[in-house]
């Protein structure tokens, strides 16, 4: 037998066999999507309009598109086109999936899922890092759930001093603030007292936390009580960094986004807000490789 008719036979029945597998997963992402569709659909008029909206929205288009966009590629034979537009309707579906996305937060949280900040005990200082607040056209501080829990905290008589952190790289304009600034004045605002506050800088979480080394060498004495408040998401490598610089932190979370499941259309058709939530994950885990 000819070697060259062989190897030329064996090419052919792979790229069929290849074709087929690309087929098939094909109509099988297409057949889940259309049962999941009419299972929300015949959920009533809540879930069909709720689905409507989640197919009309960017997100929903995009993903549509890629799975149309992969059919025509199948049709005419463009295999390696089909390819890569099928792996990028499956990436989309999975990072916008909630079950996943579910799933990464919950990975992120699950340390201080039971936590309750009320039974905590007391602090002698707390650190609040940045990045919860921002500012209105108007110039006024908005959002701020860390320095909402924090205030708590201060109100309850659990602690002595808090310390806000965080700096830009520049001010979007005369009224901008820093995030320290911006938690300082809602503070204020809330009745804390000046002399309570601290500002520490710091451009990212290594940077604050680096701060806080600074001032605990300055201002403290030895056995200190610190803790450190953040989204739970974000607090497990928050204190790795603690760990790093020598501080012994007791993590305070002040925001899950684990929340009760509660089907919707994403399940199914990648949503906005869950990409963010994928995003997030992939920040926290490339800042703990990072060491940041």
């Amino acid at each position: 037998m000819n070697p060259v008719s062989t190897t030329a036979t064996r090419k052919s029945s792979g790229n069929r066999i290849l074709r087929q597998a690309l087929i098939a997963s094909f109509y099988c992402g297409l057949g889940l999507s259309l049962i999941g569709l009419v299972v929300f659909f015949a959920g009533g008029q809540f879930l069909w309009e709720k689905t409507l909206k989640a197919l009309i929205a960017p997100v929903g288009l995009i993903w549509l598109g890629l799975l149309a966009q992969t059919a025509i590629f199948l049709r005419y034979g463009q295999w390696r086109s089909a390819v890569s537009s099928l792996l990028l309707w499956l990436f989309l579906t999975l990072a916008g999936n909630q079950l996943v996305t579910y799933w990464m937060v919950a990975t992120l949280e699950k340390p201080f899922l039971d936590t309750r900040i009320d039974s905590l005990g007391e602090f002698d200082a707390v650190l609040i890092l940045g990045g919860s607040t921002g500012m209105t056209p108007a110039g006024e501080v908005q959002g701020g759930e860390r320095v909402f829990a924090g205030y708590r905290l201060f109100n309850s008589g659990k602690v002595k001093k808090l310390l806000v952190s965080g700096r830009q790289n520049a001010l979007a304009s005369d009224s901008d603030l820093h995030p320290a600034e911006e938690a300082r004045l809602q503070l204020l605002q809330s009745g804390v007292p000046e002399s309570a506050i601290v500002v520490l800088g710091g451009l990212n979480t290594s940077e604050e936390i680096a701060c806080l080394k600074d001032w605990l060498n300055a201002n403290a004495t030895l056995g200190i009580r610190i803790g450190v408040l953040s989204d739970a998401s974000h607090l497990e490598r928050a204190l790795s960094l603690c760990t790093s610089q020598g501080i012994q932190g007791v993590g305070i979370p002040s925001g899950f986004a684990t929340n009760p499941f509660v089907p919707n259309p994403s399940i199914i058709i990648p949503s906005s807000s869950n990409l963010s939530k994928t995003e997030a994950f992939i920040y926290e885990i490339l800042g703990r490789w990072l060491g940041r």
